[in-house]
């Protein structure tokens, strides 16, 4: 569903940001992010855009509510995302490892991403969640690979744990996805 201009407007201000602090954070002009929460004809939400934004509020918002740490977590910093081609039938299709710079991964799964990859700790906290989601979004739409198994993987990173929605209002509870 595309994201309308009084939707982004809320989540902007649940993370409590300006709109110049949204407009930095996403990595476009203030005018530009105003005039689409006013909603300006000829600046539509695209859905890149959308998922920064929730990216950002997510994470500005797991700050306040951080679910702590638990044994076996992998810190995004240091997690290496693998996974196999869709028609390779190899389970679990993906994993998370502690990068070790001495072994670059399990040499059954045909990619691998973060920790491994120039530039990922570099990006800092925010940009490495923005660089997961677009990851993950090509692994379950570009890849084909199954969005549970996925999830299932990603769990043991905490930054992606910690944006998991909890509304009591859907009956999602955050602890339903540990």
């Amino acid at each position: 569903m595309t994201m309308q201009p009084e939707q982004l407007k809320d989540l902007r201000k649940s993370a409590r940001l300006t709109i110049a602090e949204m407009a930095e954070a996403i990595g476009m002009s203030l005018d530009s992010v105003g005039r689409m929460e006013r909603g300006v004809p000829g600046y539509p939400i695209e859905a890149r855009t959308q998922l920064a934004v929730q990216t950002v509020a997510a994470h500005r918002i797991a700050c306040w509510n951080d679910p702590g740490e638990r044994e076996g977590d992998i810190p995004l910093e240091e997690a290496q995302i693998i996974w196999a081609d869709a028609e390779d039938n190899i389970v679990p299709p993906v994993a998370v490892r502690s990068i070790d710079r001495q072994h670059r991964g399990d040499e059954r799964y045909a990619n691998s991403n973060g920790a491994c990859c120039a530039g990922w700790k570099e990006a800092g906290g925010l940009g490495r969640l923005i660089r997961l989601f677009a990851l993950v979004q090509d692994m379950t739409l570009s890849a084909k690979l199954d969005p549970r198994a996925v999830h299932d993987a990603l769990i043991v990173i905490p930054e992606y744990r910690s944006i998991m929605p909890s509304d009591p209002a859907l009956g999602l509870q955050r602890d339903e996805y540990l």
